[in-house]
């Protein structure tokens, strides 16, 4: 999957689109601390693309956004009600991550 971001795409949209591929996870952008000139979300856009595939860890996407849009983000996992971070899983793929989140949630369904 391609994320485009540009004038007519913001980052709102790649994680939109994010989503939709990968439902037990997403995005997350991170605010730059203050005084860098990093773009914030919804503001002026850092134009790029990344391409973002099922077999790619969670580090080398969080690394390729931050190389090629200049972007802290963060990838979270759906535990149940909640999203959760996946720092300690970072070296899992993102194949992996979405099933472990579709797994818990399964799980946590038949609990309650």
């Amino acid at each position: 999957m391609e994320l485009i971001i540009d004038d007519k795409r913001s980052f709102q949209y790649a994680q939109y689109e994010f989503g939709k591929r990968y439902p037990y996870l997403k995005i997350d952008f991170l605010r730059p601390p203050v005084g860098d000139a990093l773009p914030l979300v919804g503001q002026q856009r850092a134009p790029g693309v990344i391409h973002v595939e099922g077999h790619q860890t969670v580090k080398q996407v969080v690394k390729g956004f931050d190389d090629v849009f200049g972007m802290s983000m963060m990838i979270r996992r759906r535990s149940g009600n909640v999203w959760i971070e996946t720092s300690l899983t970072a070296d899992w793929t993102l194949e992996r991550q979405n099933r472990e989140g579709e797994l818990i949630g399964r799980i946590s369904s038949k609990a309650s």
